[in-house]
């Protein structure tokens, strides 16, 4: 065979092979298309609502699942969490009845338009202000993270300064210096500079932060004097002001104080053991009662002898920490347990039982359906 025969030749073999290609490809698509909308059908679901998201299972030690989940049951966890994102469809055509933030809601993303997502956001920003919420390490959290890394900004300047220049401003009243000097790692010798800071910070009403401290200062009193003294009993005084600033916490709808609790009770051995507030305070209702009540009688008293008015919690704050209670409570349940019969001791309900109610029964189902 001649040369220009053969090219001729081995052209139309390779024409014929990618024929033959294209078409079977055409036929195995189309083929699975009617797969899929055959599946699709059979289960209901519809194709276009699948999406691909990484979450985060906190019952699986906070390791990183590649999961397909629909939108509508979109969900991020992490048990160091203070937002959680119940649903991430924010598309307002698709929801059948879209409420306003005086109607009856519990789910920003899901239940309103997005015009009055923006302004619960700009609430939030503003509460975050008031109470001081600048995490030097920005949590891993759903709804409203964006608004966690601008309120973090207010404090990387003093985050950078040295801790004595850092110490002398938190001491002259500098609301952000303060907040700042309570995150940054420092010597065991400045505690009781801490504690000041600390307590200034409740008068003047940024009470996130301080609280955290507070509540993880008195376990780790708690800690101390059982190490020095080998008696629990010693610890009681500690674990009773915990408790009673834990309860502080809930009345200003403050997930720093649910965050220290559960982590310091469900972390530490100590307390999952001979240190579990459980046991020790099972019949210290009316101490921690009398301890709250001296807590807050000096916060308002101080309060009004400045001249400091601190704004009341929005109801939609009061929602949103729903979000937050309801998965502490699903995720905690016998701590929470302890904490309820505490709170209904001291400060009663928070009013917000029916959103936290649906928020676990969403988790519940999230759940489920991983299993």
């Amino acid at each position: 065979m001649s040369l220009q025969r053969y090219r001729k030749a081995a052209c139309i073999a390779f024409a014929s092979i990618g024929v033959l290609v294209v078409t079977l490809t055409y036929f195995w698509q189309n083929n699975n298309n009617v797969d899929l909308a055959v599946s699709t059908s059979e289960s209901g679901g519809n194709s276009e609502s699948i999406t691909s998201k990484k979450v985060t299972d906190a019952g699986s030690n906070g390791e990183i699942n590649d999961s397909f989940i629909s939108k509508e049951v979109a969900l991020t966890l992490d048990d160091e969490s203070q937002q959680y994102v119940i649903s991430n469809n924010q598309d307002s055509e698709s929801r059948d009845t879209v409420l306003t933030l005086d109607d009856n809601w519990c789910v920003p993303r899901e239940q309103l338009s997005s015009e009055d997502v923006s302004y619960l956001a700009k609430i939030q920003q503003d509460w975050n202000e008031i109470q001081g919420i600048a995490p030097a390490y920005t949590p891993d959290v759903g709804y409203g993270d964006e608004l966690y890394d601008q309120s973090s900004a207010y404090i990387d300047s003093y985050l950078a300064m040295e801790i004595d220049n850092l110490e002398d401003l938190s001491l002259s009243g500098d609301k952000w210096a303060m907040i700042a000097y309570l995150q940054k790692p420092k010597a065991l010798s400045r505690r009781s500079r801490e504690r000041e800071v600390a307590k200034e910070l409740l008068i003047s009403g940024a009470t996130y932060h301080a609280i955290e401290f507070l509540i993880r200062n008195e376990f780790l009193q708690a800690k101390t004097s059982f190490r020095n003294t080998k008696n629990a009993e010693g610890s009681r005084t500690h674990l009773v002001n915990a408790a009673a600033y834990t309860m502080l916490g809930l009345k200003y709808y403050n997930t720093s104080a649910l965050t220290a609790y559960a982590s310091m009770v469900a972390n530490d051995e100590m307390f999952k053991s001979f240190l579990n507030p459980s046991l020790i305070l099972s019949e210290s209702n009316d101490e921690i009662i009398s301890r709250f009540s001296e807590i807050t009688k000096e916060i308002r008293l101080t309060r009004k002898s400045r001249n400091i008015h601190v704004p009341e919690v929005p109801d939609e704050i009061k929602k949103l920490f729903s979000l937050d209670l309801a998965h502490f409570e699903f995720h905690h349940k016998t701590i929470m347990a302890q904490l309820k019969s505490w709170q209904d001791a001291t400060i009663g309900e928070l009013g917000i039982s029916e959103c936290t109610n649906e928020h676990k029964e969403r988790l519940a189902k999230i759940y489920k359906g991983r299993k």
